[in-house]
């Protein structure tokens, strides 16, 4: 298979998850590899030297997506295409356009194995099925689709040791970081409930939260499921979490709100970070926010299952069995975070080795590769 040349079906951009990994994909492919969905804001620090590749990658994108919408409703594209696909497993068009690769090759992820299992047959159009996890692996080759693991990344010219070399406090605070959109499966309720318990022994400890993304909506997926429901309304109708937190019996100056930040910026951020928390109840790849979070030594608290297996088996993550949940009781599944939380702050935050490069975008990307050119 021609790996020179290869067109993804989702956006590039520095503000979603799959954006991410299309804007990795752009920068570090060898060889070219572009967009083909024309929405999404992708974006570098003025000093990164990669900048002129990304704009001669979205020129290139841009020239794709004028040249598939004047083909009409269908379109054939002469390189792979790398499609995306969810729960339900079903290709979307782009800009008005179904697109057909040399060949189509699928890219699920998912969460909801029951919607996988009623929609598998979907996938037998594609003749390659490529995963991020084991998980996912393991689901769609127990029905009969052979799929193939191929793990996502991170960046390591924006997420390396260099972000956080000291544990130092300069202000004393002990920041725990939350970060991924809102939603009931990403568990920010667990985060909020074991931060609640935290805070009240150390006042010291301030709850970051980088919540927003482009589905501001997902976040009323806690209505009628937890202890507090989901976030209220702003005056503007977008998540209230300054104010959702607070329902939780955290103190404003506990908590701050991190607002829409470009993949970029986000070292700067974790530079101040002592501990993350991913409570997510189910992940269907590794994690991208997480990698991040270890490949630049921030001690990092994973919830065991799912897609996160593969990240804990593979970093010094620190993981923690979810205990049994009670959505309308203070505690439940919140008491394991807890408990990790009051021995890094014993230990002030003890450094953790960083992710390993094998699981950075280069490695992962070659890796990629090697399935395409040995796929016949």
């Amino acid at each position: 298979m021609n790996t020179e040349y290869v067109i993804y079906g989702w956006t590039c951009s520095s503000f979603s998850g799959y954006g991410v990994v299309g804007l990795n994909y752009s920068l570090y492919w060898q060889g070219c590899a572009v967009t083909a969905e024309p929405h999404g804001r992708a974006m570098l620090a003025e000093y990164d030297p990669r900048r002129p590749l990304l704009e001669d990658r979205l020129a290139q994108a841009k020239a794709l997506q004028e040249g598939l919408v004047q083909q009409g409703s269908t379109a054939t594209v002469p390189a792979p295409f790398f499609v995306g696909l969810g729960n339900q497993l079903a290709q979307q068009p782009l800009n008005g356009v179904w697109i057909t690769g040399t060949p189509s090759i699928a890219f699920p992820t998912f969460e909801d194995a029951s919607e996988v299992e009623k929609h598998c047959r979907r996938l037998q159009q594609y003749p390659l099925v490529i995963v991020g996890s084991s998980w996912n692996r393991d689901v769609l080759r127990a029905l009969d689709v052979p799929a193939v693991l191929c793990h996502q990344g991170y960046d390591p010219a924006l997420f390396n040791p260099s972000v956080k070399e000291s544990n130092a406090r300069p202000d004393g605070r002990f920041r725990v970081f939350s970060g991924g959109k809102a939603e009931y499966r990403k568990g920010q309720d667990l985060v909020l409930e074991a931060f609640s318990i935290f805070a009240e022994k150390h006042p010291d400890a301030e709850l970051v939260a980088a919540w927003s993304s482009p589905w501001p909506h997902l976040s009323s997926s806690y209505d009628g499921v937890t202890r507090i429901g989901s976030p209220p309304k702003a005056a503007d109708g977008s998540p209230d979490y300054l104010a959702w937190a607070q329902r939780y019996g955290i103190n404003s100056t506990q908590f701050r709100v991190i607002p829409p930040l470009p993949n970029y910026l986000m070292p700067e951020l974790l530079s101040h970070i002592d501990v993350a928390v991913f409570p997510n109840r189910v992940e269907g790849g590794t994690n991208l926010v997480a990698m991040e979070c270890l490949a630049c030594g921030v001690p990092t608290i994973l919830a065991a299952g799912f897609g996160h297996d593969d990240l804990i088996k593979g970093s010094d993550a620190i993981s923690f069995v979810p205990g049994q949940p009670n959505p309308f009781w203070r505690g439940s599944e919140a008491e394991p975070i807890v408990a990790v939380l009051e021995q890094l702050y014993d230990n002030n935050a003890a450094s953790i080795s960083p992710l390993s490069e094998a699981w950075a975008w280069p490695a992962r990307i070659d890796h990629l590769t090697t399935i395409l050119r040995d796929f016949v």
